[in-house]
């Protein structure tokens, strides 16, 4: 019994640490019908990752592809948020918070393609605007993929009657494998039994 409730404190503690203090990787949601190419008339497709703490709300890495005709890859993009929402499951844009004096939400990703030329910038914007709106602002919802030399060349540019998909839901997160969680139960338990015999 005693091993029993030892083995259960230490699943308790692990999984307390591990939704605490790690920060969530989260995956960019692709949105092709949005994602129609201005430049080929084909349907681009997103990908990439957004490293982020949903208790402190701070994003700290993040990289994206944008596949069509040519796919472009920022490995570590610049991050540009202005009232981005991170929860423990997703990420979204506020569009009512009381200290927002402009309502709205916004988050751009940039950063070099490798690529050179007029290729060599990507960057993935997403825009929601505030809920009322207020004055000062921008009224429509936008989301945009863009490339040039300074990620100027427009892919696509969705605004004004978008549908459910609006407002944006940028990510969600990257479940834990099985394996690992079952993995860092066994090594708590471990070494709650080292700590008992040493």
């Amino acid at each position: 019994m005693k091993r029993i409730v030892t083995t259960c404190a230490a699943v308790v503690t692990i999984l307390a640490i591990s939704g605490v203090t790690q920060a969530n990787i989260y995956s960019i949601v692709d949105y092709p019908a949005y994602q129609i190419d201005t430049k080929t008339s084909l349907i681009d497709h997103v990908s990439g990752t957004i490293t982020a703490d949903p208790t402190t709300g701070v994003i700290s890495f993040a990289s994206f592809t944008i596949a069509g005709a040519t796919s472009y890859t920022v490995a570590s993009a610049t991050i540009d948020p202005y009232y981005v929402h991170i929860t423990p499951t997703q990420i979204t844009l506020t569009q009512t918070n009381p200290t927002n004096p402009l309502g709205y939400g916004n988050l751009r990703l940039s950063g070099l393609t490798g690529l050179s030329g007029s290729n060599s910038t990507a960057v993935l914007q997403w825009y929601t605007p505030g809920n009322p709106w207020v004055a000062g602002s921008n009224p429509w919802p936008g989301y945009t993929g863009t490339v040039g030399s300074k990620g100027s060349g427009p892919l696509w540019a969705a605004a004004g009657g978008l549908g459910t998909d609006y407002p944006w839901v940028v990510a969600t997160v990257v479940p834990v494998p099985a394996a690992v969680l079952l993995g860092m139960l066994g090594l708590g338990a471990a070494g709650l039994k080292l700590r008992k015999f040493a």
